[in-house]
């Protein structure tokens, strides 16, 4: 576990450091002198608030935290000594950081980004999505995928209802010259996408379904399905957070929207977006 949290903490705090003026703070802050350089008591914090580590045992992942952000102090001195700092992609890397962090800053300040979901609005949303809730089910899946232009559908279409198996089927894939190979899983109702879930729903254990992808089709068989609701109680806190981030994604979008009708935006020959006109 610490060398995956250590890694996240030097990615996280090299995001914020992109962002950060020279160091200007009073020595009495520093956590850790690393040289001419520290770790101080802010960094520490607010690398430790960006992490989710519910449960862990503080003292240790702060010590974690502080060694990771020492590690990373050495990293970037060393950098800046091989003259890495002064690369052009670097520096392009350092000011896309800077913008994502800003932008992101701005963003959660919205007005209704942190607005939560009414006790109605959660009720009706269960009540609407039967399928994730009254309706939810465990599905043990089988999955075959298949590289195929869409004119062999029918042939595949026909072999599919004759083959007594998954097996036999892509057996005589094979002997058609398609590649398939079966895949398993267990899914509940909602890690199913959303274009399926309603079609499975209907379905019992045996139904099979074709799903056209982006190299071919994919034949999703169901193995094994039960039963598994989930009650208004249950599901609350996942509505909660749908709802949330739908309001979120309608509030950014509307505020780019805004943006840019009031921006001069000029794109050079073979930039525009299809739909975009130059202003």
């Amino acid at each position: 576990m610490k060398y995956p949290i250590l890694l996240a903490v030097i990615i996280a705090a090299g995001v914020m450091a992109a962002c950060e003026s020279p160091d200007k703070s009073d020595s009495s802050s520093a956590a850790v002198k690393v040289g001419q350089d520290m770790v101080t008591e802010a960094e520490i914090e607010r690398a430790l608030a960006g992490l989710n580590a519910a449960g862990a045992d503080k003292d240790k992942l702060k010590s974690t935290v502080v060694e990771a952000l020492v590690t990373q102090k050495l990293l970037v001195q060393e950098a800046k000594k091989a003259g890495l700092d002064k690369k052009p992609e670097v520096a392009l890397d350092a000011a896309a950081a800077q913008r994502q962090v800003i932008a992101k800053a701005y963003a959660e300040s919205l007005p209704g980004m942190q607005e939560q979901a009414s006790t109605q609005s959660v009720e009706d949303y269960y009540r609407q999505h039967p399928n994730l809730f009254t309706n939810r089910r465990i599905y043990r899946l089988q999955e075959v995928q298949i590289e195929a232009t869409q004119d062999r559908l029918p042939a595949i279409q026909d072999q599919l209802g004759k083959s007594r198996t998954l097996g036999e089927f892509v057996e005589w894939l094979k002997s058609q010259g398609l590649k398939g190979s079966i895949a398993g899983g267990v899914k509940s109702s909602e890690q199913v996408p959303e274009q399926l879930r309603d079609r499975l729903a209907g379905m019992q254990q045996g139904g099979v379904v074709l799903v056209p992808s982006d190299n071919g089709i994919s034949v999703i068989s169901i193995a094994e399905v039960q039963t598994m609701p989930m009650t208004l109680e249950q599901a609350t806190p996942a509505i909660k957070k749908i709802l949330l981030e739908k309001k979120q994604k309608e509030v950014l979008e509307a505020e780019v929207r805004k943006l840019k009708q009031s921006a001069k935006i000029e794109y050079a020959d073979g930039y525009a977006p299809p739909s975009s006109q130059t202003r």
